[in-house]
Order: structure tokens, then C-alpha cells, then sequence
């Protein structure tokens, strides 16, 4: 429903900007006419015009224009419709029991919209919650709800002797108001006396009600905790599970309930939805839970005291992402990744020096294992000392992700590149080979600290020499040729881009002699053959230099004979038909001919 209504607005934008419309001089009357137009910007247009003269004596007419078979031009007559307001009421509460499941929908959304919420308005609207076109019975809970309190004694009376249908989406509607009035209600609603409470026609409406309790969260908290005593099997356990997901706001109510079990353990033998409860919310994994939700709620404040606890308490606590260990094994400490949403946390609010500490306590802590907040959604982490390396770096050189961590806002620091750099000698030294932990597309961290290098140095605006030394350490560092030959041909760049063309060469023939085979193939990078491209790099040169035309000749025809080569090489594998594409372009680019075909 809501690309719909996007899609209105914006259709509506764009006809009164591109057609615009003298409507504010225009009878009523003929802009009703232009209602059963055959075009549809005409149609949208009149809509949307008599939408702001909010003229009652378009009512009639909006109203039968919410059957148009066009979606934008109906859509466009509920916006007239809630812009008319109260004088628009009474014919679309009559609408709300049309025939058609669309003008039911769209009456349901102008009422919604006009914020309309009378006595007779709610009334027609709850009888609607149990329409048999899901569509429509969704767009009245969504109505009801933005009429909010209004609505609610009508709602509870649906929830407690509605059919189904209408209990399910009244318990909706009444989470999205988010009223404590209604948690009686609700908590009564996750059972039905005399009947199978866990039957598959009753649990969408359980489902529902839970939906809505934790939607209201911590004043439900006491309701939940009482409920946990109830007879039934059913209620106990949803309150368990409504409780474990309010999480934090919950926390006290637990911590109290579990003294009373200690006091007297023989009461609450037989409760074990209290046991598991508290044993949830007393344990590493529960509080960890508690905080990532916290984190992932953008609720900072509540969640830095939980990791701090769990940093000081619990570090070396196993804790997981996943209630199952397939396809990831997701089990890890908790202190590394607590350390990094603290840490995260710090940033957000702009203490740099906390922020630091706390990645440098991550550092420490070596290559313990960690996953970061958001788990399957966008898989991040792996060695703690690594991941607070990478943090450091964005910080010391005051990157663009550092903008993205502290959400956008005004802030900077002065660079620090040179300790950058030494950080990133460490990563490489020390997490060469490993790859990091991510959703798609892993690089490896040496790859990772060679973007952040590059990055360094041309913020630096190093001079050859310092671009020299720095590639040269990296290359002692890392077993990856393709990275180390992909480092040379920037630094041969870099001393052409200077007119070193001399040294520039003795780069590009060092590629082709040291790294003759290396190439990479990924979604990311795609192919490259780094030895070819050195080929292509000192043949561009040579042509600027307007070498000889035997000089041209013997490059072009190394390179071919090393096309061929790589073909070879590559034969049957991913990369064949790429490199074949590669030589097409080059033989059209720098003239080399081929003797055979492939």
C-alpha cells in the first residue's frame, strides 16, 4: 500500500509541475467532469485540484472516483477526499461497505489520512476490521491506529468477542497506538477460554497480541510477569517470550522475580518458563541480546551500560548470534564484540579518546574471534585485534566511514597518517592471508590495508621515494602476489605521472619478470592479468616516447606471446573467454596481431 501512495504523491508533483494546472479559477463543476476524462493525467489533475478547493460538492464524485481502475488517479481522490475532510465523512463510512474491495480500501486510507476519528467514523471502521480482503482489513487497523485513542475502547471490544480476522488486526492496530490502556486486554487475548489456545486458528491472533504487547514494551512489563503464574501452558509461555523481547526494560522485573526464587525455590519448581526466563536474563547470551537489539534500535544510551557490564563481568563468556551452528559457527567471546558496539557508541557521540581506548582494549585482546551487531543481515568482524585496527585506522585518517559511524554529523579530526601506517605494517604482518568476515565480496585484510596505505599516501601527497619505500615494505610482508604486483603497477604509475618514465619501466619489467602468472578473478576487482597490464603500461609509454617502430614491434609481440600463454594457463577455467575479450581490445587499442586464433 505505501508504493502506492508514494507514487501518488510524487505522480502528482510531477503532472502539476510539468501540466500545471489553472485550477483556482475553474468552476467545480467542470473539474467534476474532468473526473470521467479518458486521459489520466486530466483525471489525476481534477482530483488533485478539487482536493485544494476542498469543495463538499465534490464528494459525491471523489467518492466514485475511488473505483478508478486507474490506481493513481484513485489514490489521488482519497488525498482529495481527506482534504475535504469531515464533510467527506459520512459518504465514505457508507463506501467502507461497497461491493468493491478497492473503494473500501481507499475510503479506509482517506479517513485514515484525514485523521477522522468521530464516534461513527471508529464504529464503521471497526466493523470493517472484518473484511474478508486482507487489503482492506489491513488499511482500517492502519487507519484506526492513526486515530489512536479515540479507537481504543472500540478496539478492545473486537479483541475480546471478534471473529478472528478482526481480532487479529484489532490486536495491530492497537500495538501501532502503543497504549497502556490496552495491555489487559492483550494479555487476556493470548489464550481463549475452552478452546485449544495453540490451534491454528487461534495462534495468528496470539501472534498478534504478542506483536502488540512488545510494541508497547516496558509498561507491559508487570502484566507479563503476573501472567507467568497463569494456569495456562500457552499464556506462561508467551509472556516468557513477549518479556525476552522488551529486553532491557525488562530486566529489573526478572532480576526481582529471580531473588523471589531463591527465597523459595520449591514454589517455582514446577515454573520452568520463570527458570528459563531468568536464567536468560541473568546470562552473558541474554544481556548480549539485550544490547545488540539496544544497538540495532538506536537506543545507545540503553545499551552502553549492558556492554560496559559485560566487558568488566562477563569477557570471556561464550555467547552466539544464531539459536544453530549451520551453516556459521557463531559462537565466540563476548568481551570483543561488546568492545566494538562500545566503541561504535563512543563514536557516535564524538569522544574520540574513548572511542580509541576501547579499540585499543580490542586490539589487546589479539585474534579472539568475534561477530559484529547486525548477524546474517550484514555479517562483519573476525580477529578482535584486526577489527580494532581498522577502526583505529578510520579514526587516525579521519575517513569517510568515520562520517558514517557517527551518523552524518559535523565532525572532524586532524589526520594521522603516520601511525596510520604503522598500523597497517601490523595488520599485514600479523593477519596476512586471513579473510575477513563479511556478507560478500571478502577481501582479505592485507588487501584491506593496502586500500587504507594507498589512501595514506596520497592523502600525504608522498613523494616517489616514500611511495617507493612503503611498497617495497609491503611486498616483504604479504605472500599475496597479485596484491604485491598490483602495489608495483600503481607505484609505476605513480613514477610516470612524475616523467620518471625510466623507472617507471624497470617497474613494469619487474611485474612481467617477478609476477608473470598472477591474476585475479573476483565480482569485485573482475580479472586482471598483472603481467599484461605492465605489457600495456610500458608499450603506452614507449608510443609517447615515439620509440622506434622495431621497439614497438618486439613489445607487441611479448605481449601477444604472453596473451597466448595466459590463454594457455587458463584453458576450460572462469577466466578464458575474459582474457580473450582482454586481447580483442588490446589488438584494436595498441595494434597487435595475432598469428593464430583462439
Amino acid at each position: 500500500m505505501k508504493q502506492y501512495i508514494y507514487f501518488v504523491a510524487f505522480w502528482c508533483l510531477i503532472s502539476l509541475t510539468v501540466c500545471p494546472l489553472k485550477s483556482q479559477g475553474k468552476d467545480v463543476q467542470q473539474l467534476i467532469k474532468q473526473l470521467e476524462d479518458e486521459s489520466r493525467v486530466v483525471r489525476v489533475n481534477a482530483a488533485e485540484a478539487l482536493g485544494q478547493l476542498a469543495n463538499p460538492v465534490a464528494v459525491p464524485a471523489l467518492v466514485r472516483t475511488l473505483g478508478d481502475p486507474d490506481r493513481i488517479v484513485s489514490g489521488t481522490a482519497a488525498l482529495a477526499l481527506s482534504r475535504i475532510g469531515k464533510p467527506a465523512v459520512r459518504a465514505l463510512r457508507v463506501v467502507l461497505e461497497d461491493e468493491n474491495g478497492s473503494i473500501r480500501r481507499w475510503a479506509a486510507y482517506a479517513l485514515a489520512l484525514g485523521l477522522i476519528g468521530d464516534d461513527s467514523t471508529v464504529m464503521a471502521l471497526v466493523e470493517a476490521l472484518d473484511d474478508t480482503n486482507g487489503n482492506v482489513s489491513h488499511e482500517v487497523a492502519g487507519a484506526l491506529a492513526k486515530i489512536g485513542k479515540p479507537a481504543i475502547p472500540a478496539l478492545i471490544e473486537v479483541l475480546n468477542d471478534g471473529t478472528l480476522n478482526a481480532r487479529v488486526r484489532s490486536a495491530k492496530a492497537l500495538g501501532l497506538i502503543r497504549d497502556p490502556v490496552a495491555i489487559g486486554a492483550l494479555i487476556q487475548a493470548l489464550h481463549d477460554e475452552g478452546e485449544e489456545v495453540l490451534s491454528h486458528e487461534n495462534s495468528a491472533a496470539i501472534k498478534a497480541a504478542t506483536f502488540a504487547l512488545i510494541e508497547i514494551g516496558k509498561p507491559a512489563v508487570p502484566g507479563l510477569v503476573e501472567a507467568l503464574y497463569n494456569e495456562n501452558d500457552a499464556v506462561r509461555h508467551s509472556a516468557a517470550h513477549i518479556l525476552k523481547q522488551i529486553g532491557f526494560p525488562a530486566r529489573r522485573a526478572v532480576l526481582e522475580l529471580a531473588q523471589a526464587v531463591k527465597n523459595n525455590p520449591q514454589a517455582f519448581e514446577s515454573r520452568t518458563e520463570i527458570q528459563q526466563l531468568i536464567q536468560y536474563f541473568t546470562s552473558a547470551q541474554g544481556q548480549y541480546d539485550h544490547a545488540r537489539g539496544l544497538y540495532g534500535g538506536q537506543q545507545y544510551d540503553q545499551a552502553k551500560p549492558i556492554l560496559q557490564r559485560l566487558v568488566a563481568e562477563s569477557p570471556n563468556e561464550i555467547v552466539s548470534l544464531f539459536k544453530y551452528e549451520e551453516p556459521y559457527d557463531t559462537r565466540f567471546k563476548v568481551a570483543p564484540a561488546a568492545l566494538d558496539m562500545l566503541g561504535k557508541i563512543h563514536l557516535k557521540e564524538q569522544n574520540i579518546p574513548a572511542a580509541m581506548n576501547v579499540f585499543q582494549s580490542m586490539i589487546e585482546l589479539g585474534d579472539t574471534f568475534f561477530l559484529g551487531p547486525n548477524g546474517g543481515e550484514s555479517l562483519y568482524g573476525g580477529p578482535s585485534e584486526a577489527e580494532g585496527i581498522l577502526s583505529q585506522l578510520i579514526i587516525l585518517m579521519n575517513k569517510d566511514e568515520l562520517r558514517d559511524m557517527i551518523g552524518n554529523q559535523e565532525f572532524s579530526i586532524t589526520p594521522d597518517y603516520a601511525t596510520a601506517i604503522e598500523l597497517i605494517h601490523l595488520l599485514i604482518k600479523k593477519y596476512d592471508g586471513i579473510v575477513k568476515v563479511c556478507s560478500e565480496f571478502c577481501p582479505k585484510y592485507e588487501e584491506v590495508a593496502a586500500v587504507n596505505l594507498i589512501f595514506a599516501l596520497e592523502k600525504m601527497n608522498s613523494t616517489l621515494e616514500t611511495w617507493e619505500r612503503e611498497v617495497r615494505k609491503i611486498q616483504t610482508l604479504t605472500k599475496n602476489t597479485a596484491l604485491s604486483a598490483h602495489l608495483l603497477l600503481i607505484l609505476g604509475k605513480k613514477n610516470a605521472e612524475h616523467s620518471d618514465m625510466a623507472h617507471a619501466i624497470e617497474i613494469y619489467e619487474e611485474v612481467i619478470a617477478r609476477y608473470p602468472d598472477s591474476y585475479r578473478l573476483d565480482e569485485v576487482a573482475g580479472f586482471r592479468v598483472y603481467a599484461l597490464e605492465a605489457f600495456e603500461q610500458k608499450l603506452h609509454i614507449y608510443q609517447t616516447q615515439k620509440r622506434t617502430a622495431e621497439k614497438l614491434k618486439q613489445v607487441r609481440s611479448q605481449m601477444r606471446d604472453h596473451y597466448q600463454r595466459i590463454r594457455q594457463m587458463l584453458k576450460g577455467g572462469e577466466g578464458y573467454e575474459m582474457i580473450k575479450d582482454r586481447f580483442e581490445k588490446q589488438k584494436t587499442e595498441n595494434g597487435i596481431i595475432r598469428q593464430e586464433p583462439f
